[in-house]
């Protein structure tokens, strides 16, 4: 799995590649600034380290060039990989040219921070597609409010009475773009209910009423509360990452909420809560 997992982030992204072409030019820097002093032959071992510099040199370059052209140009044309790679290049050089102390240490730390991290990241709940986070079939709608059963995955079914003619779920998905080496083809999300709005025309002017007590599922899906409140808390200084919040839907909704997928609900409706790809939300009906 972890294999598969790898080879399709391979032909996608150029992380791993550069994660690669970094180790080779991280080896090449490490031979390169080898002491040859202390050696039998000083003159042979400055041959020898200069030319096992720069075999490793070509080889990272080689290989840069599969990050280029295996995923696609378009998306290795980007100064953050420059960046990502000349910072792990420092990273692998310290750890070969210090093996016996710090470099150990380092080397250690990093592959235990990557188990670490890979099989943290698979316990959670990814998604890379159009996700369901639940469905709701409307009952009654009358007098600006709709009586409503959610059916949320792995939880009772319930019943709720939310003001509006529309409803939404509350989803914030959390994005990595592929700086992230194990994450750069996943998203998370952290669902922990839904709502209801209607759009009311003040003035010429169309204007998004949200329902004030929205409806909160027993048990939020997606990630724990405390990851989400750690990236939802610091996601702003962290590069490659953000997080779209769902009430910041109001704009679209106003804007074109039939083709946004905010159409008014009908009575006796089966609507999907739908996350789509690319972070949006969407309310889609099912049966009748």
């Amino acid at each position: 799995m972890p294999g598969a997992l790898l080879s399709n982030a391979a032909t996608v992204y150029p992380t791993p590649w550069i994660i690669a072409a970094s180790l080779l030019s991280g080896a090449a820097l490490s031979s390169a600034t080898r002491r040859t002093r202390g050696e039998a032959d000083p003159e042979a071992a400055w041959s020898r380290k200069w030319v096992r510099a720069l075999l490793l040199c070509s080889a990272s370059v080689a290989v840069w060039l599969l990050a280029v052209f295996v995923p696609g140009p378009e998306k290795a044309a980007s100064a953050k990989y420059v960046v990502f790679f000349l910072a792990a290049t420092a990273v692998f050089g310290l750890g070969f040219r210090f093996k016996k102390t710090a470099g150990l240490l380092l080397m250690v730390g990093m592959v235990v921070g990557t188990a670490v991290g890979y099989f943290f990241s698979t316990a959670l709940q990814p998604y890379s597609g159009e996700t369901e986070i639940g469905r709701v079939v409307v009952y009654a709608v009358r007098d600006g409010a709709m009586d409503v059963e959610v059916r949320a995955a792995g939880q009772a079914p319930a019943y709720a009475r939310l003001v509006g003619d529309r409803v939404v779920a509350l989803v914030d998905s959390i994005r990595f773009d592929d700086l992230w080496p194990g994450l750069g083809w996943r998203s998370w999300y952290r669902s922990e209910g839904l709502t209801a709005f209607a759009l009311v025309d003040r003035s010429g002017k169309t204007s998004v009423v949200w329902h004030q007590e929205p409806y909160l599922f027993e048990r939020p899906s997606g990630v724990p509360e405390a990851l989400y409140r750690f990236f939802r808390k610091h996601a702003a200084a962290m590069p490659g990452v953000r997080i779209i919040r769902s009430d910041a839907l109001g704009a679209a909704a106003a804007q074109s909420p039939d083709s946004a997928g905010f159409g008014r609900v009908e009575e006796l409706r089966e609507y999907a809560l739908l996350l789509g790809a690319d972070g949006a939300v969407a309310t889609v009906a099912v049966g009748r």
